[in-house]
């Protein structure tokens, strides 16, 4: 083989790896569409699942995978039903040839999310490419009815009694008090509450009228003596006089009738 034979050759051996290389680089990363799909009712798989195959999902458990084996499609024994231990292989075998699993069987009670589904056979893995998880679809129940919170206004502020330091505060008109008078036989003095009126220790009685023998008659008015005015004398005097002279007339008869005697 010459030189010009052999550089051929490593020209066309070098294109055949370029356009492998720039064939696996455009490859996608699983043939479209997907081997099978993935909803939150179940596994979808249109080439259905086949006796010795198996589906794994995350999450574990209490969810379990899935093993079809078609001896235990008809048998409930210890080896092919044993659901304490972790046997469910007379329940998984019910789906061989079938095109749908619901995630029931494989335990999982809503609410759940799915994050990873692996189909023997298969070399697409959900989960792997960018995938969202699969969440369960939870019964949405009627709200309840809430009433609507009454809400109370406020109540007004009544203005103060007392105005602010910068309102002078109105003086109050001047109360008239009346004047009491302490009796004639009481006098004032300092009392617990202020001045009281007391009874005096020495008071003189207030003379009592004495009342007239007979109502209705008007008292008795003596008219002047005409004699005692002419004379210019009171009754006093005229008495006093009177006495004399008659103590003067019974001494002198006394001396005569005494004379008359040792005569």
């Amino acid at each position: 083989m010459n030189t010009s034979t052999r550089s051929r050759l490593a020209v066309a051996i070098f294109g055949i790896g370029l356009v492998a290389s720039l064939a696996l680089a455009v490859q996608p990363a699983h043939a479209d569409p997907t081997p099978f799909t993935v909803d939150a009712d179940g596994i979808t798989y249109p080439s259905g699942f086949a006796d010795g195959g198996h589906v794994n999902i995350n999450p574990p458990a209490p969810a379990h995978n899935l093993d079809f084996q078609s001896k235990c499609a008809t048998r409930t024994d210890f080896e092919c039903d044993d659901a304490a231990n972790g046997t469910h292989l007379h329940a998984d075998a019910q789906y061989i040839g079938a095109t749908f699993v619901p995630w029931s069987a494989f335990g999982l009670v809503t609410p759940f999310c799915v994050s990873w589904v692996q189909v023997s056979g298969e070399s697409y893995h959900f989960g792997e490419h960018g995938e969202a998880p699969v969440c369960s679809v939870t019964p949405t129940s009627s709200p309840t009815p809430t009433s609507t919170p009454t809400v109370e206004p406020m109540p007004t502020a009544t203005p103060s009694e007392h105005p602010g330091d910068d309102t002078p505060f109105p003086t109050p008109a001047p109360t008239r008090t009346a004047k009491v008078v302490c009796p004639w036989d009481k006098h004032w003095t300092d009392g617990k509450y202020g001045k009281i009126c007391v009874l005096n220790e020495t008071a003189t009685p207030m003379p009592t009228p004495s009342p007239s023998s007979t109502l209705g008659t008007p008292p008795r008015v003596d008219e002047p003596d005409d004699t005692l005015a002419d004379t210019g004398l009171n009754g006093l005097e005229v008495f006093t006089l009177s006495a004399f002279a008659i103590g003067g007339i019974v001494l002198g008869v006394t001396m005569i009738v005494r004379g008359r005697r040792h005569a």
